[in-house]
């Protein structure tokens, strides 16, 4: 089968056993946690392709016959061909970084634990200061809070992990009726969904690296019926894309949640981290008679110092189109914060603040620029052009100081240290003196499961898994499912 003949073949199917259909094959990937960790791709069809179906079936006609699982393996194998293929017709830049670029941000983001970006996003939602109170903001926008949200995604989320021989249609239904005022906000017809995709579509060659309205909008209204083909997005629907909503087209708030929100977060990660011996906020110096402020936080441990500043930064939706206009406009912002950190690291530590009141060498300062998402823009490139704006030349100790002690790391990256209690200094001597790590996206490597060290993190799971327990106990209690091993334990 070929990708462009996808259209055709699904136009005799009928529009709710397509969404099922794409709705069973995203149930695949998750579980009651969230995405599924040890789901095998190579057995399975990828969120992506899933994703890529559902727009398929989406913009396909309502036809009478219904659709079964065989129908769709040809169909998946087609759209992972095209996938290459497309990057390959595209020939206006470096295919493995278009590659890197699409691959990672349509992988990664399903993989982060579910907790701890729930966790954050408790705190962006709940944040209230003089400056901002994200709390009024997301109460006007949605209104509801984030708790009355976060608590229908694990519920909703739940359902779809049974497995199908107990029947939850009655159940979904109640729930999703029950939280009326929540679904408003997440839904649309089929008609107005497609106006808004057609925004980001010109073909069906569009829709493997396009933004996928799916993310902000899963629920897809079809008068009586209502379908959510894609579940495994969910988590993002209800935690990131909550923030892009709140924050598109306003740069006052984005510049508040940046200053105020984000650099609040990230001292209130740190209050549990044990492997620092202390850190503090940014500080205020002289530079040369005028003011300067150094990074958003400074930690020391021993003889180690780390300066970490902070950058609200997510990568435009049109960089899924991996022209060389938005990937350079990319690298150009985010070695922006390269040039000022290194600046801040390099010299101006050394010579205008010292917070702690102790002496530490060059090569035992580091540096983090913290993304809020990140690009998956090859490091090579944007380290390249802030060594450019620096004067450093390549194979140079500056220039190799800018590679091995400055880090790019996305928000997620930092967290899944802090929170598993994981020894940042380690991580940051090792990849200093490896230098195949200076190119490396997430900073750590590691497939095995790591435990959740921070009590914080637990407490958040703990509690949304006792919530969890109670909803599945009047479920029991009406007969709807039975009483066996479908409890949440809590702590696992």
């Amino acid at each position: 089968m070929k990708y462009s003949e996808i259209n055709k073949i699904l136009d005799k199917y009928t529009m709710l056993s397509k969404m099922n259909l794409c709705m069973y094959l995203s149930q695949q990937t998750i579980n009651i946690n969230g995405f599924d960790g040890v789901w095998e791709f190579s057995n399975k069809s990828t969120p992506w392709e899933i994703e890529v179906l559902a727009l398929f079936s989406l913009y396909s006609e309502d036809g009478s016959e219904t659709i079964d699982l065989d129908s769709v393996i040809d169909m998946i194998n087609a759209i992972r061909e095209n996938f290459d293929n497309q990057l390959i017709a595209q020939n206006d830049g470096d295919i493995a970084e278009k590659f890197m670029i699409l691959a990672s941000a349509l992988q990664f983001p399903v993989q982060e634990n579910n907790y701890i970006k729930l966790y954050r996003c408790k705190f962006f939602y709940d944040y209230k200061s003089s400056e901002i109170d994200m709390k009024k903001l997301f109460l006007e926008m949605f209104g509801v809070s984030y708790d009355e949200v976060m608590k229908f995604y694990i519920r909703f989320n739940y359902l779809l992990t049974l497995p199908r021989e107990i029947n939850t249609s009655v159940l979904k239904f109640s729930l999703i009726n029950s939280n009326r005022r929540i679904i408003k906000h997440f839904a649309k017809s089929i008609n107005d969904y497609k106006d808004i995709q057609n925004q980001f579509v010109s073909s069906i060659y569009d829709y493997q690296k396009c933004f996928r309205v799916f993310y902000q909008f899963p629920f897809i209204l079809d008068t009586p019926l209502m379908y959510t083909p894609v579940p495994h997005l969910h988590i993002n629907t209800f935690t990131n894309s909550l923030l892009f909503r709140l924050t598109n087209n306003d740069n006052n708030v984005r510049r508040k949640f940046g200053k105020n929100v984000l650099e609040g977060y990230l001292l209130h990660m740190f209050e549990e981290y044990t492997h620092i011996d202390d850190f503090c906020p940014e500080i205020e110096y002289k530079k040369n008679k005028s003011k300067a402020k150094s990074p958003d936080l400074l930690a020391y441990k021993k003889e180690l110092c780390l300066l970490i500043d902070s950058k609200s930064f997510v990568p435009h939706l049109k960089l899924r189109d991996v022209t060389k206009e938005e990937i350079d406009y990319s690298i150009n912002i985010v070695s922006e914060g390269l040039v000022k950190l290194y600046k801040q690291v390099a010299i101006d530590s050394r010579e205008f603040y010292n917070p702690f009141n102790r002496q530490f060498c060059k090569k035992s300062t580091f540096g983090i620029l913290l993304l809020l998402e990140d690009s998956f823009i090859i490091r090579e490139k944007i380290y390249q052009k802030a060594a450019d704006e620096l004067g450093l030349k390549v194979n140079t100790e500056e220039y190799d100081y800018l590679r091995s002690n400055i880090v790019i790391m996305s928000l997620y990256n930092l967290e899944d240290i802090i929170y598993h209690n994981i020894d940042i200094f380690e991580l940051m001597i090792k990849r200093r003196e490896e230098s195949f790590r200076w190119n490396n996206f997430p900073i750590v490597v590691d497939d095995t499961v790591r435990e959740i060290m921070d009590s914080r993190i637990s407490e958040i799971e703990s509690t949304i898994k006792r919530d969890l327990n109670c909803f599945i106990d009047e479920m029991v209690g009406f007969g709807f499912i039975p009483r066996t091993e479908y409890r949440s334990k809590e702590g696992d």
